[in-house]
């Protein structure tokens, strides 16, 4: 399985709050919707941005996955498109939200609930990435935000990363990172291998992919 996060960020390393790639860089995002079999975000990011993970020219596959996760089973409802066009999208959370979630939504996501990760908090990522690949999701991008991305990266279940660097400083003390999470990565950093490098002249921002070596923890 392949799992790639992707995100845009500024010089100094934060994803938000209210910051966003370029155009160039919205398209890129949407290219690689287009190449991979689904879409994770996490509901934090959901509620701030109202995501519909589509896809290029606005279009939202028919056989494409999107899924959010929310270890508090909270998701907003009102006026969002994702479960008004395209396929229902999948919703993982803890077991015991279920029920409140599925009375809530009255059909236009799949609930799965799950257990959560061994005692630790939040929702077992082995359980939610086992079956998205049960459903033939064997590529699946991770839009983030920074919670999930480290939780992702620290399961060790990221493969690659997509970084795009925006030519803009934000300078908010606590402002979300690229990934944030309790303790370091590695030791104490994790290494990755730089797979490609290109730049926009137009927009000035650098596209970075790294992959993530194996046995780097």
């Amino acid at each position: 399985m392949r799992v790639s996060i992707i995100a845009a960020m500024t010089l100094c390393g934060r994803i938000g709050p209210g910051f966003k790639g370029s155009p160039i860089d919205r398209a890129f995002l949407e290219e690689m919707r287009e190449k991979t079999k689904a879409s994770l975000i996490g509901a934090g990011t959901f509620r701030y941005q109202g995501c519909e993970m589509k896809g290029a020219r606005g279009r939202v596959p028919e056989d494409r996955i999107r899924a959010i996760i929310t270890t508090s089973g909270e998701i907003p409802l009102k006026s969002r498109q994702i479960f008004i066009d395209g396929p229902r999208p999948l919703i993982f959370t803890l077991k015991e939200h279920v029920p409140r979630l599925l009375q809530l939504l009255k059909g236009p996501a799949e609930v799965i609930g799950c257990n959560s990760n061994r005692g630790q908090g939040g929702i077992s990522l082995d359980e939610v990435f086992n079956y998205l690949d049960d459903m033939g999701a064997n590529d699946i991008l991770v839009e983030g935000g920074a919670v999930l991305n480290y939780n992702v990266m620290k399961s060790g279940l990221c493969t690659d990363l997509y970084v795009t660097i925006s030519p803009k400083v934000l300078g908010l003390r606590g402002a979300p990172s690229l990934m944030d999470g309790p303790e370091p990565l590695g030791d104490p950093t994790l290494d990755l291998e730089l797979v490609d490098l290109r730049h926009s002249t137009q927009s000035g921002e650098v596209f970075l992919h790294y992959r993530v070596l194996k046995g780097a923890r």
